[in-house]
């Protein structure tokens, strides 16, 4: 049950307190944090817009900016966390184990390409910076397989209208488990791979081919045109001839050459960067990079080492708020027996 603790005045204590003002500032609800916690993880669990389809409509009704024809954007990544190891609290002299364990936190990123929007700067010399009006996140605690997120992605994906989006685009890094949640529930979307990360496995090739800078960009820069600009299929082209021109240079086929070239053959058909921008669609997954630089500042800051547990519990609270989903979460708060306090449960809101 909330135990519910009214604000004293200044300089008052709790046996001593006045009789609170006419109107009051505020009350605070002290709930329990397995409550808490209990309570988001059952939010989460009840997104199915299967069951729910009313919450789907609702989602879709509420976007600013919205048009009645729309393509849905969904990017993955994951991001590095620091939890407690085996061994935490101890010496270092004394732990056999880990005391400290950097693990894979995944998170996507889901938004309505009308909700990408062009913000003017004060700067007249200054580009116009994209701004997303509106984004969604899906969050999983460490450990959580790849089938499972993927599982809650989906499910989040249909609530906020994947089933009525004309075009569904994802877009990600090269991350072998991402690309086996992709074949697993969106093989109908249209597949992009991070530009970025294209561009870094090129120069990676340039780099194996030319250790001198000078060489190794001459060699690049051309190959990075075409793939950004239609030519995808020239820069296919000139990587899969390396192991015929090598030989001829007196060179030989390294293996970061061969298996970068196995990378580009692999993503062949996620590559047509000038075909999706012509839609719209973003070529890289800034929007992801972005949310997960976010969930750091606030998972990583000085002194804080997590047990998954508790920061799986603080992740879903914080997805839970950024998503307009906190007046759900707070109304499923069960009402205190005691009547006298259930007319003082104070009204939480996501403003």
């Amino acid at each position: 049950m909330p135990t519910l603790r009214p604000p004293f005045p200044p300089g008052d204590d709790g046996d001593n307190a006045r009789a609170p003002p006419a109107k009051p500032l505020y009350y605070v609800a002290i709930l329990p944090w397995a409550r808490v916690s209990g309570l988001a993880s059952h939010l989460l669990s009840q997104v199915n817009p299967a069951l729910r389809p009313e919450v789907a409509r609702q989602a879709q009704a509420q976007a600013p900016n919205a048009l009645k024809e729309y393509n849905l954007v969904i990017s993955i990544d994951a991001w590095k966390g620091r939890e407690r190891g085996k061994d935490w609290g101890l010496k270092p002299a004394d732990a056999t184990g880990k005391r400290i364990e950097w693990r894979d936190l995944k998170l996507a990123v889901i938004y309505r390409l009308d909700q990408l929007v062009e913000v003017s700067s004060s700067d007249p010399a200054s580009r116009p910076r994209r701004q997303i009006l509106q984004k969604f996140w899906v969050a999983a605690p460490s450990g959580t397989p790849p089938e499972e997120f993927g599982r809650q992605v989906h499910a989040e994906a249909l609530r906020r209208g994947m089933a009525h989006a004309k075009h569904i685009l994802i877009v990600c890094d090269g991350a072998v488990w991402i690309w086996n949640i992709i074949e697993d529930r969106f093989q109908c979307a249209i597949k992009e791979l991070d530009f970025y990360h294209g561009s870094e496995h090129l120069w990676e090739v340039a780099r194996d081919l030319y250790p001198q800078p000078e060489q190794a960009r001459a060699w690049v820069l051309p190959l990075l045109h075409q793939l950004r600009h239609g030519q995808e299929a020239k820069v296919l082209e000139t990587l899969e001839s390396l192991p015929q021109t090598i030989p001829h240079l007196g060179g030989l086929l390294s293996e970061l050459l061969q298996r970068e070239i196995n990378y580009f053959q692999n993503h062949r058909d996620h590559i047509h960067y000038q075909d999706n921008a012509a839609k719209g669609f973003p070529v890289g997954s800034g929007a992801v990079e972005s949310g997960c630089s976010q969930f750091q500042d606030r998972f990583k800051r000085t002194g804080q080492f997590w047990n998954s547990a508790s920061m799986g519990r603080l992740q879903a609270l914080k997805t839970t708020r950024h998503n307009g989903d906190w007046d759900e979460l707070c109304r499923r708060i069960p009402p205190p027996i005691n009547s006298t306090q259930s007319a003082q449960i104070p009204h939480f809101s996501n403003q």
